[in-house]
């Protein structure tokens, strides 16, 4: 064994013998790139940061010196040979680049590359739903009603498709098949689906919520039922939630904002106001 090897397993071997909450007070002044190395290192190591309460106030850090000083944009950056249109943004004949920026860098020279899924779609291309704790929700909606809705987490390259019976790997990490929507086309007919990304913070989950305005279960001239569909990371499953939105007219990829632990969307209804609905995750 040479010289350096052997003192970089002293080395490791000695941080082992640190109390655990030193050890898991140096973990948490890493950043996430720095935290997935040292999960391959040791076994111990890897029992400390994918302990969920180390993930928990790990995230809680990293989310607070995100508010102080460190928000960040998204930036789609294509190149195209013909003009660039809106449904053409991902497709093959571009080259697509995705950057993360700092908000409050002008000159933009303060970015890096984000990594995209790359895996077989039934429509063209996919949009960015939203983003929650460095998880980025897509869908590939553009076009036709077969969806798929995929969860990426650019820094470690793994992501959840809602395909079944399909394991992907991609970017050297893992793609974990999901059961499809409830609502589709062969089950109600047409429909448009607006859907938001947000965040459980009471039972440390992650949710895709989908609002969708049935379009042929209605009366003529009447107001369109609209179904609230939610997709839990905890339990890998769609559930419909009863009789919880009013009828409304909700277009399709109409955007959300979602604050303080909650999705807003602006709909319509016919012959009245206009209205903000607010979902609490």
């Amino acid at each position: 064994m040479c010289e350096n090897c052997s003192k970089k397993f002293e080395s490791e071997a000695k941080f082992d013998t640190f109390p655990l909450e030193i050890r898991q007070d140096i973990f948490l002044r890493l950043p996430i790139k720095s935290l997935i190395r040292c999960t391959a290192v040791r076994n111990s190591w890897r029992s400390v940061i994918n302990n969920p309460s180390f993930i928990r106030t790990h995230l809680r850090g990293t989310r607070n010196s995100n508010e102080q000083n460190d928000t960040q944009l998204l930036l789609i950056h294509g190149l195209a040979k013909t003009a660039l249109n809106f449904y053409d943004i991902f497709s093959g004949d571009e080259i697509q680049e995705l950057y993360s920026l700092h908000y409050d860098n002008p000159a933009f020279d303060e970015h890096h590359k984000v990594e995209v899924p790359t895996v077989e779609l039934a429509n063209p291309g996919f949009r960015v739903v939203g983003t929650c704790n460095g998880l980025v929700c897509l869908v590939d909606d553009l076009r036709s009603y077969t969806n798929t809705y995929i969860l990426s987490n650019p820094s470690i390259r793994s992501v959840a498709l809602p395909r079944p019976n399909v394991t992907y790997c991609t970017h050297g990490g893992k793609t974990v098949a999901l059961p499809r929507a409830n609502v589709t086309y062969c089950t109600h007919g047409g429909y448009e689906a607006s859907v938001g990304f947000g965040f459980d913070a009471m039972t440390n989950d992650y949710k895709v919520v989908r609002l969708v305005t049935l379009l042929d279960e209605h009366p003529r001239h009447a107001p369109c039922q609209t179904v609230v569909e939610v997709f839990s990371l905890a339990t890998g499953s769609w559930s419909i939630l009863p009789d919880v939105a009013p009828r409304f007219q909700m277009d399709a990829r109409t955007p959300q904002a979602f604050v303080n632990g909650a999705l807003h969307w602006h709909a319509t209804r016919q012959k009245e106001d206009d209205l903000l609905f607010h979902f609490d995750i």
